[in-house]
């Protein structure tokens, strides 16, 4: 009994540690001001990098690669929230066109290394062949084993070159990655209600006299917020997104449909 007694608090043992160090234990969050801190510090020490690129004449290029949702693009707004957009500037490419499918799969990209003083920053980079392209079928199996006998090439030929080369993968878990897609997906509305024009309501219930006069304002501004209420009325878009606060609780795909 004894023996078993032992082995079972041994299995519990391992039990509750796998379930420590799991998927579902949460990470201790870091508090905010220290946070804050040591980011602004790391901030600085980007500052002191740029300027060495900048009097050295270096070329530094940056690749953001990783899943969707795994923090990318909010690095990159904290990599370059300090520095020179002249010295250090984000390469972001869309979808290639027609003209850059026919040509070969690294000539687009090149058109964006940096010349000498400068850091490039790739969000997402020519590693979308061997990620997305291949895993949704927008390549063939020849161009995909053709980039991967290639890019080890491409990259030593940069490298020998005198460009300083970083890569950098990110990753969460897929729990993660639903819970963050779920958010970005959410309807602008439950995120942020805009508030319906309090001077509108006012004037709609004032009496016929004195609607279309607010106090403090100019009739130059009373007939632009007339011709926005009328544009609204009469279904012009375009109008009626002049200024946010004139239309109420629209969701995202309401606002591309309006703008496009």
């Amino acid at each position: 009994m004894a023996g078993k007694d032992s082995k079972n608090s041994k299995n519990s043992k391992k039990t509750v540690s796998g379930g420590q160090g799991g998927q579902g234990a949460q990470p201790k969050r870091l508090p905010r001001k220290i946070y804050e801190n040591e980011l602004f510090r790391l901030q600085a020490e980007l500052v002191k990098l740029q300027e060495w690129v900048r009097s050295e004449g270096a070329r530094v290029v940056v690749i953001f690669e990783g899943r969707d949702a795994a923090g990318k693009g909010s690095t990159i707004k904290r990599v370059t929230e300090y520095l020179n957009p002249r010295i250090a500037r984000i390469a972001a490419l869309p979808a290639p066109t027609e003209r850059e499918r026919t040509q070969w799969y690294f000539q687009r990209y090149i058109e964006h290394l940096p010349a000498g003083g400068q850091i490039v920053l790739f969000d997402r980079s020519w590693y979308n062949r061997a990620g997305v392209e291949h895993v949704m079928g927008f390549c063939t199996k020849e161009e995909y084993h053709r980039f991967l006998h290639q890019c080890p090439i491409f990259e030593r030929l940069l490298v020998e070159d005198g460009i300083l080369l970083r890569k950098y993968w990110f990753s969460v878990s897929d729990a993660e990655q639903e819970r963050r897609s779920d958010q970005h997906d959410r309807p602008l509305a439950e995120h942020h209600r805009v508030p319906r024009c309090a001077a509108a309501t006012a004037e709609s219930a004032a009496p016929p006299e004195a609607q279309g006069i607010r106090a403090g304002t100019s009739g130059d501004a009373n007939l632009r917020h007339r011709s926005r209420r009328q544009a609204h009325r009469s279904g012009r878009p375009g109008a009626c997104l002049t200024r946010p606060r004139d239309c109420c609780l629209l969701t995202v795909s309401t606002c591309r449909k309006l703008t496009a």
